[in-house]
């Protein structure tokens, strides 16, 4: 018996903080941006975590950047934010997020049941003639 509680005692912090992945998806190698798309849709009022990452797999003479267009519904309604991505140069390698850190985008959202959590990818200014991009992202639901 006495073991038995020691292993649920221990066990019990796993299983409190785990959080599901609910979607994951990959773009590569992408040359225009992405259309509004569907990441989920909950089916209860929750805490999720997207994270995003993108990459330049083919460079052009000149750099480019990207908006990651996050959209959820939450208590106050509505909400939209961007991240921008980016590359200053004509190099292969990860898009610089808004702070200037490679490693692209995470956001933490409330959002409510029944209303989809979407996201977009579009050009900011003129589209470099020959380069391509992959996206990766995961949405993690966490409570």
């Amino acid at each position: 018996m006495y073991k038995t509680l020691c292993v649920i005692v221990l066990l019990l912090p796993t299983f409190a903080f785990t959080q599901v992945v609910v979607a994951k998806g990959k773009f590569p190698n992408q040359t225009t941006g992405i259309l509004k798309t569907t990441l989920f849709t909950p089916t209860e009022d929750g805490l999720y975590r997207v994270s995003a990452y993108a990459t330049v797999t083919k460079t052009s003479a000149a750099g480019t950047q990207w908006g990651f267009n996050l959209g959820w519904t939450d208590d106050a309604g509505p909400q939209k934010e961007e991240f921008v991505l980016g590359t200053y140069s004509n190099q292969l390698g990860p898009f610089i997020n808004d702070y200037n850190f490679y490693g692209g985008a995470v956001r933490v959202f409330e959002a409510k049941s029944g209303i989809p959590i979407t996201f977009s990818l579009s050009q900011r200014g003129s589209a470099p003639n020959g380069a391509e991009y992959s996206l990766y992202y995961v949405l993690e639901q966490l409570e």
